[in-house]
């Protein structure tokens, strides 16, 4: 595998950007949106309607590198938003990190163009809790398109290197979970950047957002699950490709297999044998991918505040 970003932006996509980069006249929040392309626009014209008389900054919008016919019209209609063009296929958190290097505002709201976004869903309140929780993520509530709750609640598991994740039908507001269901939900630009954002060499969406989660929490931020703002798919939701892979064990020794010392953290040297007898990898590869995230840990070893076995033992006493 690739080796392993430092920054956020270290490994950016190259792209076109078309639009306006102005702050929208109406901007009353300190929140820019990104729109990621999901089911080719069916509903999207009507979304950015409602969106520009959110008071948003600004309002981006993620366009497939292929099918990216139906530009000229958008920019013809909706001239203040910027569309972005990646020059190839990118991961989810991929295009994620593209929008932050894009975003001035001081958070970055993510969505996906088959939500329903009704107008004026985002208010002065909302904006009040994501300012007090000082959160990395501030995750909406989700819907399916029979106005179903989606659970999105997630809780971290743990028995030896057994990991597993609980989904819980029912939560307080500003509750603890573990990652932003679908991506979704506000993020602070400046702890998203401290963090590195999403690691480009994980391909596999679900292990790519659950690393990019589990490091945040092991990192000392939190990320909070809310019901005072709220989204529905206007068809199927997603279902997570939970497939053991190699994005799956680079995912594993960044954060599973980490111990922790008093002030710092480790990959323990024995932990290669439990990664290779696993793992699809022949001994010579497995050395190198073992000793390639190894000496990433050694560079973010302080930047780890716990290990999983303590997040999971004391997950349920932050929960409101």
């Amino acid at each position: 595998m690739n080796t392993i970003s430092s920054t956020f932006d270290e490994k950016l996509c190259s792209c076109t950007v078309l639009g306006s980069s102005d702050v929208l006249e109406n901007a009353k929040f300190p929140v820019s949106v990104l729109i990621l392309n999901r089911n080719s626009g069916t509903f999207k014209e009507h979304n950015f309607e409602n969106l520009l008389k959110c008071g948003f900054e600004s309002i981006i919008s993620m366009e497939s590198p292929k099918e990216n016919f139906k530009i000229d019209s958008y920019l013809k209609r909706f001239p203040q938003i910027q569309y972005v063009v990646p020059s190839k296929e990118i991961s989810v958190g991929e295009l994620i990190n593209l929008g932050f290097s894009i975003c001035y505002s001081r958070y970055l709201l993510v969505i996906w163009d088959d939500f329903v976004i009704k107008p004026g869903f985002f208010t002065e309140n909302v904006m009040n809790k994501i300012l007090e929780q000082q959160a990395l993520c501030f995750a909406p509530a989700l819907l399916n398109s029979e106005f179903q709750n989606i659970y999105v609640k997630m809780s971290p598991k743990i028995e030896r290197f057994n990991f597993s994740i609980a989904a819980d039908s029912l939560y307080y507001d500003n509750s603890n979970t573990l990652f932003p269901f679908d991506f979704a939900g506000v993020y602070d630009k400046s702890k998203f950047i401290s963090i590195g954002g999403f690691d480009y060499s994980i391909t596999s969406p679900h292990w790519q957002l659950l690393d990019f989660s589990l490091r945040s929490w092991l990192w000392g931020e939190k990320i909070i699950a809310s019901t005072s703002y709220k989204f529905y798919y206007q068809g199927q939701e997603p279902v997570a490709d939970v497939t053991i892979d190699d994005s799956y064990f680079r995912f594993f020794l960044k954060n599973i297999a980490i111990n922790k010392k008093i002030d710092y953290a480790y990959l323990p040297v024995r932990t290669f044998i439990t990664f290779h007898r696993n793992s699809n990898y022949s001994f010579g590869p497995a050395l190198s991918e073992f000793r390639n995230v190894r000496r990433w840990v050694y560079q973010n070893k302080y930047r780890y505040k716990t290990e999983i076995k303590k997040l999971t033992e004391t997950w349920d006493e932050d929960v409101q």
